[in-house]
């Protein structure tokens, strides 16, 4: 997925009329604090790979608008090249 490291490492641009989404419900059951906390690789992997899981459900239904200014963002990149 090369669109997404182009357009965050870029400035990232979004429409004029964006509107930042509500933050979604706390219902995770990690956090990253559980992360800092693990005492060794194997713990810390498995921490991490739970605390984004989390983070990602957690946000699952903004998906399509972070896709959609993604690709607002790399097309406007493009066009201020010209």
């Amino acid at each position: 997925m090369i669109r997404c490291p182009d357009a965050i490492w870029s400035s990232l641009r979004v429409p004029p009329d964006a509107v930042k989404p509500p933050m979604p419900a706390p219902t995770w059951s990690v956090t990253v604090a559980d992360v800092h906390d693990a005492n060794n690789g194997e713990t810390f992997r498995s921490a991490a790979d739970a605390w984004i899981a989390d983070v990602w459900a957690a946000w699952r239904e903004h998906h399509d608008l972070a896709r959609q200014w993604l690709d607002y963002s790399i097309a406007a990149r493009r066009g201020a090249r010209r």
